[in-house]
């Protein structure tokens, strides 16, 4: 027990003193998001400023989890493609701070959930949580074309 203490009371005063830093996840703009990203398994979005999006080989089977997914494991069956492709539409919500930004994306091929913001501000990424969100598995989209 006095190890937890100890451990919260050090944690305290770094923070408190600014030794260490809290992560913050980098507060993006809709130009930010403007260019290529891509999943590094050859998947690409690539975001336009009018709107538009096209998502390119990207994993179509990034939730599931609970009880109707628990007997299969989180790629499916061997035979079933879990890529999508297309076009379609794409919004930023700033939320009400960086930990609440989302970015909407909408293709008919594709069923994604809202994208988080995550990483830092010089090498922003885009996530979502792959099957349960307490195992933090992401999938993960980097910018591929410099950056904002």
């Amino acid at each position: 027990m006095a190890v937890v203490v100890l451990t919260a009371v050090l944690g305290g005063l770094g923070l408190g003193t600014g030794v260490l830093k809290e992560y913050r996840p980098p507060a993006l703009t809709s130009a930010d998001l403007v260019g290529r990203w891509s999943d590094g398994l050859g998947g690409t979005v690539t975001f336009t400023t009018d709107g538009r999006v096209t998502a390119e080989d990207i994993d179509d089977d990034l939730g599931g989890w609970g009880p109707e997914n628990e007997s299969t494991d989180s790629d499916g069956p061997e035979d079933e493609d879990t890529r999508c492709s297309g076009q379609g539409t794409w919004t930023y919500e700033p939320g009400g701070g960086a930990w609440s930004q989302e970015v909407d994306i909408t293709v008919d091929s594709c069923s994604f959930d809202v994208w988080n913001v995550g990483d830092t501000a010089s090498r922003p990424t885009l996530y979502q949580y792959l099957g349960d969100p307490d195992s933090w598995d992401l999938y993960v989209l980097r910018r591929t074309d410099g950056g904002p």
